[in-house]
């Protein structure tokens, strides 16, 4: 397991549709309630892998770096680091 250190920073929520609540349950314990979105993160890789699958050569350019596993999970692999990338590039500018 990777300590809070080694968490993914994911931009936080990209679509949300209320901000999160506190809720305390019955056993005395505290909740969080509502919906936070997909963060920016998942959103940023979603739009990335979409656009390589939609172009074919940018497809087939990048499936000449892929090496041993399957091309869903190396676009995948490819669009979280590109995210990643995002992610960094915007903090840079906050």
């Amino acid at each position: 397991m990777g300590t809070m250190t080694d968490q993914i920073k994911d931009g936080g929520p990209a679509f949300p549709s209320m901000p999160p609540m506190l809720e305390v349950q019955a056993d005395g314990e505290i909740a969080r309630v509502g919906f936070e979105g997909m963060s920016m993160r998942d959103w940023f890789a979603g739009r990335i892998a979409a656009a390589y699958c939609a172009d074919r050569q940018q497809y087939n350019a990048l499936m000449k770096d892929r090496r041993d596993c399957e091309p869903e999970l190396y676009v995948a692999r490819q669009a979280y680091k590109q995210a990643d990338a995002m992610l960094k590039a915007r903090g840079e500018t906050q």
